[in-house]
Order: structure tokens, then sequence, then C-alpha cells
């Protein structure tokens, strides 16, 4: 009788724990990526969606809610990379224009690279830009309508934030004011010089920060061998784009309002950088900035007004309409909230990338572990094994990208980690820990 009491017991707690929704872990059972997400006490915690894939044979390896809604954050920019991919030729157009004798009337594509400081001094100075400071004659700036400074879904308070750029159909010095205090300097100076009439010291502030409707920089006392930057976006007007084409060019420009269909008709374009190192930059850095501003571009290479939504929904019409789930997306970075992908759909970009572009220039793209970009500090390997974009909200991490086994095959995995709270580190250790199992036994 007493151990028909204690089976009973024992029968009783296993199914207790099985209706709070407790996974026994099977010591026997044999290792899988599935069943190390499925019995991880880690991912069980926090809603947690996976998918490994097979490019070669088309075989799904292992999924954990593949179907299911989750936010993105940063892999939003895999959407802008494969737009870009399927929109963009080999360089990025810089400028649209027309001649009318001795006057060049031009305009902008939303090329982010034009007098961009990172690229001006990695490639050389924008072709852009050498070709308005070569003009003899006159130049007039025809300005193209931009409905909205910011995204769908962004905070309206983060207009100081160096992750949230405003927007503009004719970006310039990567729509920053880079503030700068130099050691044994009394003041502080500004990149571009225009903005240094902006400036405005005061006791009550602790750190550099921006009017919201103006381009006033308030900024504390600094003692004379103090040392401090910072990059803080500057409020985007007309006649602010004016000012600083005429710095970046050193020439005098002029507004041009009456642009026409029939001049347009005659444009010519001049390009900047290689496309793959602009998207190679957006990917390493996960560069909010150039992702929002290379949407743009891609409308205008369709001809379409320079808007954001306008060519999200032409992507999704014509280059998305086979994804498995119809995605949520509302813009090129990843800052809205409103973005909402499922991991399988993500799977779907990455293999048609896969399958469309050579391996070495895809994962020259794309961050490496161990090594370069967002996973410098993570998923490293010799040889290097992962090639995934990072996405990172407030209590939200994701990882999508490739992991090549030391079988030599290449796998397209995606995690995307929901509504944990506390650090991410704790979601990076146990991914690598499925990865490096990925990387070992397939």
């Amino acid at each position: 009788m007493k151990s028909y009491y204690l089976l009973l017991l024992f029968t009783l707690t296993i199914a207790f724990s099985s209706c709070l929704g407790g996974k026994k872990i099977d010591k026997h059972k044999k290792v899988t990526a599935q069943n190390m997400v499925e019995t991880s006490p880690v991912f069980n915690k926090i809603f947690t969606g996976f998918m490994l894939f097979d490019p070669e044979t088309g075989d799904t390896l292992a999924m954990q809610y593949a179907d299911k809604y989750m936010t993105p954050a940063s892999l939003t920019k895999i959407y802008t990379l494969y737009t870009c991919t399927k929109i963009l030729s080999d360089s990025v157009p810089s400028l649209r224009y027309v001649i009318q004798g001795d006057d060049l009337i031009f305009w902008g594509t939303g090329d982010p690279t034009f007098a961009h400081p990172f690229f001006e001094s990695e490639f050389g100075e924008n072709r852009a830009v050498e070709f308005l400071k070569s003009w003899k004659g006159n130049l007039y700036y025809a300005p193209q309508y931009n409905k909205y400074r910011f995204g769908a879904g962004w905070s309206w308070d983060d207009f100081n934030g160096y992750y949230a750029t405003e927007l503009s159909t004719f970006p310039i010095y990567s729509n920053f004011i880079r503030f700068r205090k130099y050691k044994g300097n009394a003041e502080p100076n500004t990149v571009p010089k225009y903005f240094e009439q902006f400036l405005n010291q005061q006791n009550e502030v602790s750190q550099p920060t921006r009017n919201e409707m103006d381009n006033t920089v308030n900024y504390p006392f600094y003692e004379k061998e103090t040392a401090y930057s910072r990059d803080i976006p500057f409020k985007v007007s007309n006649e602010v784009i004016l000012e600083l084409l005429e710095e970046a060019t050193a020439k005098n420009i002029q507004f041009y309002w009456t642009l026409n269909a029939e001049m347009k008709a005659k444009q010519r374009t001049i390009y900047s950088y290689r496309t793959k190192d602009i998207l190679q930059k957006m990917m390493h850095s996960s560069d909010n900035f150039i992702a929002e501003q290379l949407l743009f571009v891609c409308a205008s290479e369709k001809g379409l007004p320079v808007q954001t939504k306008n060519i999200i929904q032409f992507s999704k019409d014509n280059l998305l309409q086979n994804m498995p789930d119809k995605p949520i997306w509302r813009d090129g970075s990843g800052i809205s909230r409103y973005n909402m992908f499922t991991p399988r759909s993500m799977v779907y970009i990455l293999e048609n990338l896969y399958q469309n572009i050579d391996t070495t220039t895809l994962f020259d793209i794309f961050p490496t572990g161990g090594e370069t970009g967002t996973i410098k500090k993570w998923y490293a390997g010799n040889p290097s094994y992962v090639f995934a974009k990072t996405g990172t909200l407030s209590n939200n991490h994701c990882l999508s990208g490739y992991v090549r086994t030391n079988s030599g095959k290449v796998l397209i995995f995606t995690f995307m980690n929901n509504h944990y709270v506390g650090s991410s580190s704790t979601y990076k250790k146990e991914m690598q820990r499925v990865l490096e199992w990925i990387r070992d036994n397939h």
C-alpha cells in the first residue's frame, strides 16, 4: 500500500508540473538544435522565436514560434538591405541635375553620403561634391518636399539622440552637428562650422543638448583642459541645407523653386560611392541614418515620391509578395516598434540574399562574429563561423544571419528574443551556446 501511495504521489507531481507548463528534460534524448532551444531554461523565461534552415536542401532543421510576429528592432535593416540589392546599381545615385546654359539646377536623391565624414575619410570626397565644386557657372538647389522629419513610431523626444537623425531628401554632413571641445581650447567648436553661431553656454545643463525646434545647442561650462565630443542631430530645413551646401562646396548657391516635370524628364545623375561599401557601413555599425536614407534613394530610383512609406509599399508589392507572412514594416532602420516580422519571413529574405549574392560579398556586408560590427565581441571562432545582424531595443534582442559549420555547410538562422527583463548578455550567451553546437554538429 505504501508503494501505491508513493507511485500516486509521483504521478500527480509530474501531471502538476505539466499543467504549469514545465518541460521535463530527457537526459537520454538525442541533442538537437530543436530541443536545445525548446528546453533552454533561458529561452523558456521569455518569448523566443527561432528557425534553422538549410538553403541547399530547402529543409527546415529546427523551429519555434516561427510563424509568430515579433519585434525585430534593427533586423529591419535586413529588409532595407534586401530592397537595396533589388533596386540599386553598383553605385548609389547622389544628385539629379539639369543644365540650362551656364546654370546647373540640382536636387537630392536622399543619398546619405554627401559630405559624410566617414565616407570621405575612407574613400575620398563624394563625386557629387566634386562635381558641384568644379561647376563654373551658377548653381541652384531645388528642394524636394519631405512630409515627415521622423519615421513612423519613433519617440518624439529622441531628437537629441545620435540614433534618430531627421529624415531629409538632401542629407548632408550625415545630418549631425559634431560638437567638439578640445583639450587646451577655451571654447568648443562644431563641424560643420555653420552651427557655431548657435552655441549657447549655460550652467544649467550637464551636457550639450539641442533645442527641439531649432539648432541652438546649449552646453555647460568646460575647464580649459577638458576634452569632450558629442554628435547631435540638427534640425533640417531648406535654409539649413542651403547654408551647408555652400560650406561644403565653397560656392554661392541659390534656391530654385520652379522645377517642373519637363525639366525632370531631362535629368542626369551623379553617383557617389559603391553600393556595397554603403550597405556594409549600414550593417556593421547598425547605422539608422544610412538605413533610412537608402530607402529614400530607392524611392527616387523607382520614380516614387521620396517618402519611406512609398518605397516600403513598393517593396512589399513587388519584391516581398511571396513571403510566408506579410511583414508589418514601417521604417528603414528598426527604431519603430510598429515593425513586426516572423522568424520564417526573416529566413525567407536571408535565403534570397544567399541565393543571389556571392557568399564572399554577402558575408563581408554582414558583421562577422568576433571580428566586425555589432558582434565583434561575440560568436568568435577560428575560422569565423557567424555572419549576422543584431537587433536591439529595450527588452528585445535578436540575431539573424548565417552560420558556417565545421563540415563546410552554410545554414540560415534567426533568433528573435522578445520581452525579457535585464541584460541582453544572458541571451547572447545562450544563443552562442546553440550556435557553437550547430557549428560543431552539422
